[in-house]
């Protein structure tokens, strides 16, 4: 009987392995590499598309879907490896034929993006694209609902930006602060050339000397670069844009401190200005992969549009003309400018110093408007001696003024100019008071008042006279 009882467990064990074996799969490494952190399906925590190694990635996908083609996270989770080393039509066609096969939620967000941005060769469908976010929301898949937040014009998405803290972004404001790439509480790392913290600012060394010098001494005006023709598009955020570039990388050879001055939020708020300063991408503030961690779509939105309008000034056609082409081409020329801009400040100033501070505060108040901008002392004192300038200005206009119209009311009373002329240069080298030329100039027969307390002016007068 017993040996009944142990044969019947050691069956039912089989089975229940067998079926165990037929509906579920070991952790893989396509897993770890490429699942999504807000997929309901995942067997790992995830990884945000931004940072997916694509190398790996594809080849462990590509191992997991020939191992188990009936399981579905496996082609989703090769799409997400294929887009993010840029293969976007392999990439969409895996999308579509798990959509088609196995219908799997997550999928219908990246389809949606698809045909809002035209990824992989899709034709752009506003219409369908928000039907299939709709579908993915449906499905659980959280970034889909903050997407249809975002293109029905949700405020907080821009309350979310507007709320960036510039001290967010200080590595030494006496606050425990945490890495965007490990999470770690900051700890300030040993600065490799001390020097560089006590180097003066020197726009010069800049490729864009107008845009940084403007950065760093508060004097935002000189940041922007005018009007950017038809389409209004602010050209300093795609400077923006690529200068913040070095500052992203997970370790900075140049200056180990760099990696705590990244923040996501700074990038997100940058990629909304490009999104919204961009022709129909007003609306494109965000995609099915994670409005938080990937929002420069509209970034990308902006760049796809600036390629297409450098390929028609290449071909002569110059869909916004030539001035505008120019601007494109300008355009361009800033982002790589940003990028090699931001390696000579850390070249120059290292990461921990006062100058690169005082450039991310100033950065995040013209992006956001938060804060208050940091005015150099350089930028003080030239504001001051501007201001004494001004006013100096001011006041010997003032004082032409006052000899203007009472050299008007002489020669209205005596209709002789030279006679007149020379009353004036005699009054003026007796430096006779702001009130007294008023007089003259409401009655300037009341200079015969001002002998007794000039005397040399009855010289001056015969003077005068004799010229007629």
């Amino acid at each position: 009987m017993v040996k009944c009882v142990v044969l019947f467990v050691l069956v039912q064990l089989a089975w229940l392995t067998a079926a165990s074996a037929e509906g579920f799969e070991d952790f893989h490494q396509c897993d770890e590499y490429a699942a999504h952190p807000n997929d309901p399906n995942r067997w790992a925590q995830g990884v945000a598309d931004d940072l997916i190694v694509p190398g790996p990635a594809i080849k462990y996908c590509r191992d997991a879907v020939a191992e188990h083609p009936d399981t579905p996270r496996f082609m989703f989770q090769l799409g997400r490896a294929l887009w993010a080393a840029r293969k976007d039509e392999e990439g969409l066609q895996v999308f579509l034929e798990l959509e088609e096969t196995f219908e799997y939620g997550p999928v219908y967000a990246y389809l949606g993006d698809a045909y809002l941005y035209g990824i992989g060769g899709a034709e752009v469908d506003e219409e369908l694209a928000v039907t299939l976010y709709q579908i993915a929301d449906e499905e659980g898949f959280q970034p889909a609902s903050e997407v249809l937040a975002a293109l029905s014009g949700d405020p907080t998405v821009e309350q979310q930006v507007a709320s960036l803290d510039p001290g967010e972004v200080d590595p030494l404001a006496g606050q425990a602060q945490q890495s965007s790439t490990n999470n770690q509480p900051f700890v300030p790392q040993e600065v490799i050339d001390p020097e560089r913290t006590t180097r003066k600012f020197n726009e010069s060394a800049y490729l864009e000397p107008k845009i940084m010098s403007g950065i760093y001494h508060g004097n935002l005006d000189n940041v922007r670069q005018g009007d950017a023709g038809m389409m209004a598009i602010d050209k300093v955020y795609f400077y923006l844009d690529g200068f913040l570039g070095p500052f992203a990388q997970n370790y900075n050879f140049r200056d180990p401190n760099c990696v705590y001055l990244h923040n996501p939020q700074l990038n997100k708020a940058i990629a909304i200005k490009i999104a919204q300063s961009t022709p129909g991408g007003g609306m494109l503030m965000g995609n099915g992969r994670s409005l938080e961690d990937n929002l420069d779509a509209g970034a990308a939105q902006g760049w796809k549009l600036l390629g297409q309008m450098l390929t028609g000034v290449t071909e002569g056609t110059g869909i916004m003309g030539t001035d505008f082409g120019q601007d494109a081409i300008d355009i361009g020329f800033l982002k790589t400018n940003g990028e090699k801009d931001a390696t000579r400040l850390i070249d120059q100033h290292g990461c921990a110093s006062d100058v690169t501070r005082q450039v991310f505060s100033n950065i995040v108040f013209f992006v956001t408007g938060n804060g208050k901008v940091t005015i150099s002392a350089e930028e003080t004192k030239r504001r001051e001696v501007e201001k004494q300038e001004e006013a100096k200005k001011r006041e010997e206009q003032r004082q032409e003024g006052l000899r203007a119209t009472a050299q008007n009311s002489c020669v209205s009373q005596f209709q002789k100019h030279e006679y007149c002329n020379c009353l004036i240069q005699g009054l003026d080298e007796q430096t006779i008071t702001d009130t007294e030329w008023q007089m003259l100039g409401s009655n300037f027969k009341d200079i015969v008042s001002l002998l007794k307390s000039y005397p040399a002016l009855s010289g001056r007068a015969k003077s005068c006279g004799s010229k007629g």
